[in-house]
């Protein structure tokens, strides 16, 4: 019987919560483009419904992709890092880079996509199109 139960879950150690957020838009060449925004937390936990052979695959893993789980997040704190790459770069012109730097950068500061401004995105008409949560370095699980 698949048996599910509800735990907790955080990293075994601090600085291992990563969150990735991935961003679409579409530049006046027709490409479709992908920003992914990073960034990383001090701490965590998140509620997650496993069962017992998912529970002990977790507590042996060192990457755990979250996503695939029934969860929510309880508490994510303190971000310590943030980056951001546009996917497939090599795929752009250097005109189409342009482009998507003027979309995602007011100019203020230095044009490069470790810039971005998620206000100045939204009225570009990126949107966001998924979040992935992962714990690296292993985990605690609670009942």
């Amino acid at each position: 019987m698949d048996t599910r139960q509800t735990y907790t879950i955080g990293p075994e150690y601090k600085n291992c919560i990563y969150e990735v957020e991935h961003y679409s838009n579409t530049i006046s060449t027709g490409k479709n483009a992908i920003i992914s925004i990073t960034r990383n937390y001090l701490w965590g936990t998140f509620e997650i419904t496993l069962t017992e052979d998912e529970k002990e695959s977790l507590l042996t893993s060192d990457d755990i992709l979250l996503n695939p789980y029934n969860l929510s997040s309880m508490e994510i704190s303190e971000g310590c890092f943030e980056s951001a790459i546009l996917e497939n770069e090599t795929d752009y012109t250097d005109e189409e880079k342009m482009e998507l730097l003027t979309s995602i950068c007011d100019g203020k500061d230095d044009m490069i996509f470790d810039n971005c401004d998620i206000d100045f995105m939204n009225k570009n008409d990126w949107y966001l199109v998924n979040t992935d949560y992962s714990i690296v370095s292993g985990c605690c699980i609670e009942e």
